[in-house]
């Protein structure tokens, strides 16, 4: 025995006789004396003054229950209490029954402490004897009168003594007893409003539907199935105990109002673990849901789920998602989803992630699925959190239609284990500011998301000099500041300038010019001329009609530095290398009037409004490794439309052009031909990808070699003239970025 233990039991009956005897002389003290010293304080004072070590193995795992009084109540026909003396778990003492049906009655005090609280059992030492309570039946829970179950209540109950059948003696009438009691945690499933119940199923049954909230404690482990009908309120609140699925059912079926806290639930069903129906409101929090069967941790068929808290949901199944929105508002303000064979979440309806209040809470909530983070046919809201997937953090970021203001989406990866995730959180942006020191800009700062490129620069003007370029301000005769800059923190640039009659910016032959349109204008007509850039140039040129060019720009970038095309051709113009961009917002990067256009290399980039190559009229030949880019919100990369009496026609053999907005290439009039009519078939290149389609073709379209990629479609109405001979189309879809894609190419039968 734990000598501890008796040491303990020996002290609080010490205490306990002292108190006897002062009430014994009437004074008043409080009846649980003996309870708080030991409960409330821990032994604590009595520790130090009786030299007592180890104290925390004093409080023995039953000691939030225990016996504080016992005293004579009234003997019937003649019984009489001769002695009568408790300790915390027995009540013993000696009693007279001169007659058969002699009894005595004592009332014991009992305290509860901590937890809820019934008798197991109480025996009698002495074989004679026999006992009954008046007003208790062994397996209920110990409560006062007030309806208190713990916290210090103390409860009385009336045990009367008497003999057992037959063993009546008249030549023995004393005899002494001993009562032992044994406590245990009450073996009632749930409570309401005082009252007990075997099983949650009973406990709703009394629970209105006019809308009453009544709250529900899980006392002990379940496997049920619980169902919350239309109109029925009710907070559940499991205090940390478990419940499982019965077959193959949902743990709960939820039609009314519910609140959920504090709860742990398997499930192994082909069903959710929690199913919320139309008109239904859920709140979860601080609970875990496991779904190793077919199903969802959370199923929302409609109504309002909000999940918060330190909430945790996994599913293991490649069949559905750990929570999977059909057709509700879910709002998931905190918590962590993890999905071991499919994504976290899979919305199909309205999904708010964290909470729109000006901060952001990158910790919480966590998305982790084997495929996606977010699945989502949908717009979503996000706020707050990480999303992170195998395959891509969220399948489709421009879903993200809303989120906290001033924030960048932040893609990135990080590794889990031997598996390497894609993750997207939200970020404050990054400040560049900009100096025209001395000169004018139509941009003096802007943000960017950190470990970004800091995208095309404006440009600054100064009467009499040239731009040379940004520069870091504490750094103005270092490194060149371009348009593929990484910003990783807040910088500060200043333009450089230098002397228009000293900056030549452009060359034919051995012979310089101060403007690439000085070079345009002196140009031959006679012969191909090769026109080379010595340094960025910031103007608008035009190639006037007659005139043979070919661009070489090799690491330089033409800028237009207003709202003109950065190029406008009449001629014959041909783009070998180097950049062209144009922010406009009224034309487009290079403008093809009538003229025969090419570019076999280098790039073209509209970051402004409208098309990066708009053909007039003209030809227009992408070929080589040439790079069309167009971030505009409602044109195409290329588009291509009659100008007067002169139908355009567009070949493409080679390069890459993208829109992430729009079309990658719009026919308006005339003719598209991508690839080249051979009877072989390249499918690597070129290669078109837009954000809607594709191909949007409104004249004739021949499709012999590359591949197109669209997301909603690869070609708009797939209405191709002709493919190539003895060939067929093949359709399939692919992640790019995170971005689901269809696409189309051609193969050979």
């Amino acid at each position: 025995m734990n000598k501890n233990y008796d040491l303990r039991n020996s002290i609080c009956d010490v205490l306990i006789k002292i108190k006897k005897k002062i009430i014994k002389y009437g004074i008043m003290i409080i009846s649980l004396f003996c309870a708080t010293c030991v409960l409330s304080l821990g032994y604590a004072s009595l520790s130090t003054d009786m030299g007592i070590s180890n104290t925390s193995v004093l409080v023995s795992p039953i000691s939030d229950v225990k016996i504080i009084g016992a005293s004579f109540i009234n003997g019937d026909n003649s019984g009489i209490s001769n002695t009568v003396d408790y300790n915390t778990r027995k009540v013993y003492g000696n009693i007279s029954l001169p007659n058969n049906d002699s009894t005595v009655t004592y009332r014991v005090e009992i305290m509860v402490a901590h937890a809820e609280t019934q008798i197991n059992e109480v025996t009698i030492s002495n074989s004679n004897l026999s006992y009954e309570f008046i007003n208790y039946q062994i397996g209920d829970i110990l409560c006062n009168t007030s309806h208190e179950c713990s916290n210090g209540a103390v409860i009385s109950l009336d045990v009367v003594l008497k003999y057992k059948n037959g063993s009546y003696d008249s030549n023995t009438i004393d005899y002494p007893f001993e009562l032992n009691f044994v406590f245990g945690p009450l073996d009632k499933a749930v409570k309401v409003d005082n009252n007990y119940y075997d099983t949650i199923g009973e406990a709703l049954n009394l629970v209105p539907t006019d809308g009453t909230k009544k709250d529900i404690i899980i006392l002990k482990d379940l496997q049920e199935l619980v169902e919350i009908s239309a109109g029925q309120n009710v907070k559940f609140d499991f205090d940390n105990h478990s419940i499982s699925n019965i077959a193959n059912r949902p743990i709960i079926e939820n039609r009314g109002t519910l609140e959920i806290v504090n709860g742990f639930f398997n499930s192994d069903s082909t069903q959710g673990a929690i199913n919320n129906y139309s008109d239904a409101s859920l709140k979860l929090y601080d609970s875990n849901i496991i779904a190793t069967g077919t199903r969802q941790g959370v199923y929302i068929k409609g109504g309002t789920v909000e999940i918060g808290g330190n909430t945790y949901i996994r599913n293991t199944t490649n069949e559905r998602a750990a929570v999977q929105n059909e057709g509700g508002i879910l709002t998931i303000l905190s918590g962590t989803f993890v999905s071991e064979a499919n994504a976290a979440v899979q919305n199909k309806a309205t999904l708010v992630i964290g909470m729109k209040d000006g901060s952001v809470d990158i910790s919480s909530p966590v998305f982790q699925g084997y495929t996606y983070g977010i699945n989502t046919t949908r717009n979503i809201s996000f706020y707050d959190g990480i999303i992170k997937g195998k395959d891509a953090a969220i399948n489709d970021d421009f879903r993200i239609t809303t989120k906290e203001d001033g924030y960048y989406l932040v893609n990135d990866t990080e590794t889990i284990g031997s598996d390497i995730y894609n993750t997207l959180l939200l970020e404050l942006p990054l400040e560049v500011t900009f100096d025209p020191n001395k000169g004018t800009v139509n941009e003096s700062s802007r943000y960017v998301a950190k470990n970004t490129k800091v995208g095309v620069l404006p440009v600054p003007k100064m009467d009499d000099y040239a731009f040379v370029g940004w520069y870091l301000k504490d750094d103005i005769d270092g490194k060149k500041v371009t348009k593929d800059t990484i910003i990783t923190h807040n910088v500060e640039l200043i333009a450089k300038w230098k002397k228009a009659s000293e900056m030549m910016v452009a060359k034919i032959g051995t012979t310089t010019y101060n403007t690439l349109q000085d070079a345009l204008d002196n140009a031959s007509t006679e012969y191909k001329v090769v026109v080379k850039l010595l340094a960025d140039a910031y103007e608008s040129v035009t190639v006037p009609a007659g005139k043979h060019i070919t661009f070489d720009f090799t690491d330089y970038t033409l800028t237009s530095p207003d709202n003109r095309a950065a190029v406008i051709n009449f001629g014959t113009l041909k783009i070998k290398s180097g950049t062209i961009v144009s922010l406009s917002t009224n034309t487009a990067t290079v403008q093809n009037e009538g003229g025969d256009f090419e570019i076999l290399g280098g790039s073209i980039i509209a970051v402004g409004e409208r098309q990066a190559v708009y053909n007039l009229g003209g030809i227009t030949r992408v070929s080589g490794t040439a790079y069309l880019y167009s971030s505009a919100p409602n044109r195409p990369v290329i588009q291509s439309l009659n100008n007067d009496a002169l139908v355009p026609e567009v070949y493409i053999t080679g390069g890459t052009i993208i829109s992430p907005r729009q079309e990658a290439i719009r026919i308006d009039g005339g003719t598209l031909t991508i690839g080249s009519k051979d009877g072989i078939i390249d499918i690597t290149t070129p290669i078109l990808q837009g954000g809607t389609y594709g191909v949007r073709n409104n004249g004739i379209f021949n499709f012999y070699d590359g591949t197109i990629k669209g997301r909603l479609h690869s070609i708009e109405n797939d209405n191709i003239t002709e493919i190539e001979e003895n060939s067929e189309r093949v359709w399939d879809n692919e992640m790019i970025n995170g971005v689901k894609y269809y696409f189309t190419y051609l193969v050979m039968n």
